[in-house]
């Protein structure tokens, strides 16, 4: 297992979950359209128009792009509280109230993400957040009660809980221990962990919810062992059927390419921090080819790492920007 890229993983999965981006009469109140395929590069690709225009204040085109996306993957959280504000802000209180309660019954956004989100602080001042509050433990409870294979879900929310902890008294360990007796605690917790998401996975195949205790088996990656002899055809045919993202595997691309590639990535996945005039600055560091960085994240449902940096309020990568200079 690999110790380096940590801190630039969880500072990627931070920054990603929180920019990424019904009626309580119940969900019939908006008849969706069935979706025609599961296909993430399109639900993408409409998602980021749908965030465009949604900047713009166009709220109507917005919550159009943003349906025709659900069309093609099961809605992301933050875009169906976005889907909510355009609701809101068209005057269309049904639509306010079915977006918001299919965050939490359909994407299982937690009260403190609600919260969080910037744009659903103008709805907080109403009687529909009241009662949005108010039903809050029921939806989440229909949330629990919609989850196919709810055992699973349950027993790798309590492996995450378990690698998560294990890791933070990690760090209390450096105290009045030696670094290799640390990490000899987080082994074996992954260890087991690994070895029980494959009980898991061989009953129920693959869970999307994951993905955490595979990262921190990254170490190993593409080597010829029994983790990954086992995992890596089991999730290429997820993504193949369209039950898991395409872009599965950029993390740990991105994480094999730094250590083996002079510190270079393939899609700037991986977000770093360095000090620069007293403030941190997040940053993406070289990328490999930079001429074909966004036509490979395009390829996976990414969108080009500019875009991604701007959004982010990251700084792109050197050797990227010089290439887009010269392009132009």
């Amino acid at each position: 297992m690999q110790k380096l890229s940590a801190c630039s993983f969880y500072l990627s999965l931070f920054l990603m979950t929180f920019f990424s981006c019904t009626s309580y009469q119940g969900i019939s109140a908006e008849k969706e359209k069935p979706r025609i395929s599961r296909d993430y590069v399109k639900y993408a690709e409409l998602s980021r128009e749908a965030a465009t225009v949604f900047e713009e204040g166009n709220y109507e085109l917005a919550l159009g792009k943003y349906r025709a996306a659900f069309n093609y993957w099961s809605p992301d959280g933050n875009d169906l509280l976005n889907s909510a504000v355009c609701a809101s802000r068209m005057g269309e209180i049904n639509l306010t109230k079915n977006f918001l309660e299919k965050s939490v019954t359909e994407a299982g956004l937690k009260q403190s993400n609600l919260v969080a989100f910037s744009e659903v602080l103008e709805l907080q001042e109403g009687e529909i957040w009241e009662q949005f509050v108010a039903d809050y433990p029921k939806l989440r409870q229909q949330y629990f009660s919609n989850k196919q294979n709810l055992e699973a879900y349950l027993e790798i929310q309590r492996m995450i809980e378990r690698d998560m902890l294990v890791r933070r008294l990690h760090g209390k360990k450096y105290l009045s221990a030696s670094e290799d007796v640390a990490w000899k605690g987080i082994k074996e917790v992954d260890s087991v962990n690994v070895a029980k998401l494959m009980e898991i996975t061989q009953e129920y195949g693959w869970q999307t919810d994951a993905f955490l205790i595979l990262w921190h088996q990254r170490g190993t990656y593409e080597e010829d062992n029994d983790v990954w002899n086992y995992f890596t055809p089991l999730i290429n045919e997820a993504i193949n059927k369209g039950e898991e993202k395409p872009s599965f595997w950029a993390l740990f691309i991105d994480n094999k390419s730094v250590h083996e590639n002079e510190g270079t990535q393939v899609y700037g996945t991986l977000i770093d921090i360095k000090i620069e005039n007293g403030k941190q600055l997040f940053y993406i560091k070289k990328i490999a080819d930079p001429t074909t960085v966004d036509q490979e994240r395009a390829k996976i449902g990414m969108s080009s790492l500019q875009a991604y940096c701007d959004r982010m309020n990251i700084a792109c990568p050197e050797n990227y920007l010089d290439y887009l200079s010269r392009k132009q």
